[in-house]
C-alpha cells in the first residue's frame, strides 16, 4: 500500500487549529475563554479571544506573538513555538500543539519544560494564565495593556492620620497612590496578588516619578529583584504592607522601618548578582484604611 505524505506549511498548521476553549473557575474569578481565528502574519501568530465572565459580560481581545521557528513534531504531536512579549517587558515562550486527533492545546515554558495551560481570564489589563506543574498549579500574568492606567501617583502633600511621616528617612520620597476603580482590593485575597499590586505600583512610580526607561516587572512568584531596567543599571525591590485596620502610630512606624531595612538588605544581594547595577530603589507601599495607599521610595546605592 502506498502512503502519501503531504508536508504541512507553518501557515497551514496554524490555520488548522479551529478553536481552543478554557472554561474554568479559580479563586474568586469565573470566566470562560474561547480562542479562535488562528493565523500567521509574516513572522507572527495571531489569535482572537472571547471571554464570557460570571455575570454574562462578553469581552473580545487579540493575542499576538512572534514565531520562534518552523513547526516541528515531538512524540507524534506537531507544535509551533512563539514568544509573547507584554507591556511590562516580560517575555513568555508558548507552544501551540496539535496531533490532528485530540483537542489542540497551548503549553507555557516554565524554565525546564513546557507546562499545559488549563485556564485563562482577562481583566482588561492582565491576561492571567493558569498552568499545571507536576505537584501543583500556578498562575502568571501577561500584561496586554500598560498597568499605568490603573494608578495615579502624586506627591504627598498632606499627612496621614494613621502614620507619622516624620519617621521616614530624609532621603525617602513619599507619594499618594490613587487606585482606579478597576483595582478590586476586596478580591486581593492572597499573598501573590498583594505582591503583584505592590510591584505594579512600583512599576508606575519607576516610570513616571523616577524617570526610568525600559522598566521590566518580574513575575512576583520568582525570587531576586522585583523590577529592573533593561540596561541593567537599576534594580528595584518592592513590597506592599496591608494595614486596613487602625494601628498605633508607633507600631506602624516600627513596621515600616523594619520593611525598609529588609528591602535594603535584598538590594545589597541584588547588587552582588547584578554587576552592572549601580542604583537601587526600595519601594514600600502601605495599603491603609479606606483603600488609601502611601508609597515610600528610598534610593539605595551600591555602596551602602
Amino acid at each position: 500500500m502506498e502512503v502519501l505524505v503531504h508536508p504541512v506549511s507553518d501557515s497551514e498548521f496554524i490555520r488548522s487549529i479551529s478553536k481552543i476553549n478554557y472554561d474554568k473557575t479559580f479563586g474568586t474569578e469565573s470566566a470562560s475563554i474561547s480562542l479562535s481565528g488562528f493565523r500567521m502574519n509574516d513572522n507572527s501568530i495571531e489569535m482572537c479571544a472571547e471571554q464570557l465572565d460570571a455575570v454574562g459580560q462578553r469581552t473580545t481581545f487579540k493575542i499576538e506573538g512572534t514565531i520562534l521557528g518552523p513547526a516541528r513534531a515531538h512524540f507524534g504531536e506537531g507544535f509551533i513555538g512563539f514568544k509573547l512579549e507584554d507591556r511590562v517587558g516580560q517575555t513568555r515562550q508558548i507552544r501551540l500543539c496539535h496531533d490532528g486527533h485530540s483537542e489542540p492545546r497551548l503549553a507555557l515554558f516554565t524554565g525546564h519544560y513546557f507546562s499545559k495551560i488549563f485556564g485563562m481570564s482577562f481583566d482588561e489589563t492582565r491576561l492571567k494564565i493558569m498552568y499545571r506543574e507536576p505537584r501543583n498549579s500556578r498562575t502568571t500574568s501577561v500584561y496586554l495593556k500598560d498597568p499605568s492606567a490603573l494608578f495615579r501617583v502624586v506627591e504627598m502633600n498632606n499627612s496621614y492620620p494613621w502614620f507619622d511621616t516624620s519617621t521616614i528617612p530624609h532621603s525617602g520620597r513619599l507619594y499618594d497612590v490613587k487606585l482606579d476603580e478597576r483595582v478590586k482590593v476586596s478580591q486581593l485575597r492572597s499573598t501573590y496578588r498583594y505582591g503583584r499590586l505592590g510591584a505594579e505600583i512600583a512599576y508606575v512610580i519607576a516610570k513616571e516619578r523616577l524617570g526610568l526607561r525600559r522598566v521590566i516587572l518580574v513575575e512576583p512568584s520568582r525570587g531576586g529583584k522585583d523590577l529592573f531596567t533593561r540596561d541593567g543599571s537599576t534594580v528595584i525591590q518592592a513590597r506592599l504592607l496591608v494595614r486596613q485596620t487602625p494601628v498605633s502610630l508607633r507600631k506602624i512606624g516600627t513596621e515600616i522601618r523594619r520593611e525598609l531595612e529588609a528591602l535594603t538588605s535584598k538590594l545589597k544581594q541584588d547588587f552582588t548578582y547584578n554587576s552592572r547595577a549601580d542604583k537601587g530603589y526600595a519601594i514600600l507601599s502601605i495599603l491603609g484604611p479606606r483603600e488609601r495607599v502611601m508609597s515610600i521610595v528610598l534610593p539605595v546605592g551600591r555602596r551602602v
